[in-house]
């Protein structure tokens, strides 16, 4: 699910209030699986790169 929101965020060019319109969800909802990819990426590495 994180890495879903986050390919959303990105295809958005970064805007999270546009993301959470297209995934209709509150953009606090964005902002915390957004921390929670992150917290991925520091045990795992970025899957983008």
């Amino acid at each position: 699910m994180a890495m879903h929101i986050h390919r959303i965020v990105r295809s958005c060019d970064g805007n999270k209030s546009q993301a959470a319109r297209i995934l209709q969800c509150d953009p606090k909802k964005v902002q915390k699986y957004l921390r929670i990819y992150e917290e991925l990426l520091e045990r795992k590495g970025d899957p983008f790169t």
